[in-house]
């Protein structure tokens, strides 16, 4: 299967018996950015075998996340062992900026770039944040 990985840029993707790591310790919370509009910030440990991350959403409490959140940088941000990637609003418009009072979803997947290929883990657990109306008030 083929994936959206940057702007315009498709990649091959296959499951990798060489990465079985679940990534773990994941978590959700939703904050007001530097600029006064929601924001979700999602994190997890880093993965010695993964090289890149890919961060799946979905808006609702019954979805299941299949939507890629565009532009997950190669170094999808790092604390320490920690990983993070923030879902706020795209000055590009490619991602729909998360909404107070809306419950969104999200999971996260490990992937190494090999010979042209992803090779993906399995996701993580999916998390689940709902923005509080005046989070930004």
């Amino acid at each position: 299967p083929t994936r959206l990985s940057c702007q315009g840029t498709y990649f091959q993707f296959k499951k990798s018996e060489n990465l079985p790591i679940k990534l773990k310790n994941m978590a959700v919370r939703a904050n007001c950015d530097l600029s006064g509009d929601p924001e979700v910030i999602i994190t997890w440990d880093s993965d010695k075998n993964s090289s890149v991350y890919f961060v799946d959403y979905c808006e609702g409490t019954t979805c299941s996340p299949t939507t890629s959140l565009d532009g997950v940088p190669e170094d999808s941000g790092q604390d320490g062992i920690r990983r993070f990637y923030a879902h706020i609003d795209d000055p590009f418009g490619l991602t729909p900026p998360p909404i107070a009072g809306k419950t969104y979803k999200y999971r996260v997947e490990g992937a190494k770039l090999s010979n042209g290929e992803y090779l993906v883990g399995p996701w993580s657990d999916t998390l689940s944040v709902t923005i509080p109306q005046n989070i930004c008030n």
